[in-house]
């Protein structure tokens, strides 16, 4: 395989932007970085933005270079993408299947391009919630063919991608797990074991079964809008059964969750909201946990092994081993980027066997 070879993977959500690139040139390679980077000479650099996106006239430039994120343009318009939804009302989250299709997505993707660095991408691997992936009959060539080519970013910048992998985020998460996991028994399990994947992530809780580490089960892969955007609507309808008046917003919620300052005003006072939050991440859990259940009953399934992922997974830790069927839970420190190792996994292990 070329030393030169430019790989990199996007994880575009509802909530956030993540990505990253390696120097790696095998799996192996990979995995050594991940478990012992500094005996290792691949580079491995990773990248974490909030997934708003707005045209730029409609930020606060009085924040100047604290907007973040990176400028991109759009039919000929500056927009600034990888920046946090509370500076302005003006950014748009759309939670539908056609989010992919918005230009926010595609100021986001910009943006993941531009952060990357590289003029050329030779393989780049994306994701998608596993209903669009697996029930969609257009989804996956939809986001190659927006994902694939020549872009421009803006006037100074265009980058070429040669060829574009889609893959359920599930399963990104389960190679990423598997790839950066140090305890070699835990990797025999994986590769022995029914294990089903939950990925709570903001707009959506996907999951999935994989058996022995190689064979996923289609029948058993689904997605419930019962995410952690559905535990902030809950947190918000908990409060205002106790306080008529109060006009809470999700996003309000969502900056609790991101500042870990549980306070709000509420009437002229201050209240905190953590408690409410769990209560709501409870009765949201259950009742996400109750679809994962059912639908791999309906398929006869009994997973021995539950990856719990994704940034919802420590909002939802507490519950999943035991709203799960599983026997085992498994969690990592690497959890916010497990899609994106696994993407990468996916793109050296086709490499490898000469399939792109």
């Amino acid at each position: 395989m070329s030393k030169n070879l430019n790989i990199a993977s996007l994880d575009i959500g509802f909530h956030n932007l993540k990505g990253g690139k390696t120097t790696a040139t095998s799996v192996d390679q990979l995995r050594e970085k991940l478990i012992a980077p500094e005996a290792s000479d691949i580079d491995l650099e990773l990248f974490l933005l909030p997934a708003g996106a707005c045209p730029t006239r409609e930020l606060p430039h009085s924040l100047g270079a604290e907007i973040g994120g990176e400028t991109v343009e759009i039919n000929g318009e500056p927009w600034q993408g990888g920046v946090g939804f509370g500076l302005t009302p003006n950014i748009n989250k759309d939670y539908s299947d056609a989010y992919k299709h918005t230009t926010e997505w595609k100021a986001l993707l910009l943006t993941g391009l531009k952060r990357l660095g590289m003029k050329q991408v030779d393989c780049l691997v994306l994701g998608l919630p596993c209903d669009e992936f697996y029930n969609s009959p257009t989804a996956v060539n939809d986001v190659i063919k927006l994902s694939k080519g020549l872009h421009k970013i803006d006037g100074n910048l265009e980058v070429d991608v040669k060829h574009v992998i889609v893959l359920p985020q599930p399963l990104g998460s389960f190679h990423g797990y598997y790839l950066s996991e140090p305890d070699e028994n835990i990797r025999k399990l994986l590769k022995k074991a029914v294990t089903v994947v939950a990925d709570p992530g903001y707009g959506t809780f996907d999951f999935v079964v994989i058996n022995k580490g190689e064979h996923v089960l289609q029948q058993s892969a689904g997605s419930t809008r019962k995410s952690i955007r559905a535990v902030c609507l809950e947190t918000a309808r908990l409060l205002k059964q106790d306080n008529p008046d109060l006009t809470l917003a999700p996003n309000d919620v969502e900056q609790c969750i991101l500042t870990k300052d549980w306070e709000i005003v509420v009437n002229s006072n201050l209240v905190n909201i953590e408690d409410t939050f769990k209560k709501a991440a409870d009765n949201i859990g259950k009742a996400a946990f109750k679809h994962l259940r059912t639908t791999l009953a309906s398929s006869s399934i009994n997973p021995q092994l539950c990856i719990l992922t994704a940034g919802g997974a420590e909002v939802f830790k507490d519950i999943a081993l035991k709203e799960s069927g599983a026997d085992k839970m498994l969690t990592s420190p690497y959890s916010i980027y497990l899609n994106v190792f696994g993407y990468l996994y996916e793109a050296l292990k086709r490499k490898q066997a000469n399939e792109w």
